[in-house]
């Protein structure tokens, strides 16, 4: 999803006028070209048991659990600390203090 996400939000800046096309083209050449490096959690039992518990305890939408429950379960299956970007304020808020560093960039 990781990269559907990246590509909803440019278009909407560029939509917006908030980025030009120059600018949207080299963000997504920049996320396909970072592909090779980036692990993708795979939507099993465990993250949808996390996601239905993040649900019942917040005000995040369902997909955004699905984030949320991928990269707490990452960082605790892996010991790798990982920060958590998001634009998403309910994201960063609910991510705050769940032992996962959060970089709002809304």
């Amino acid at each position: 999803m990781l990269t559907s996400e990246c590509f909803s939000a440019f278009s909407k800046r560029r939509q917006g006028k908030e980025i030009d096309d120059k600018t949207f083209d080299r963000l997504v050449n920049r996320v396909k070209k970072d592909l090779p490096y980036i692990e993708i959690v795979r939507l099993t039992d465990d993250v949808l048991r996390r996601t239905e518990e993040i649900l019942l305890h917040s005000d995040v939408q369902t997909l955004d659990a699905v984030h949320i429950a991928s990269a707490l379960l990452f960082q605790e299956s892996t010991g790798i600390a990982l920060t958590f970007v998001t634009s998403d304020k309910r994201q960063a808020e609910f991510t705050n203090g769940k032992r996962l560093k959060t970089d709002f960039v809304g």
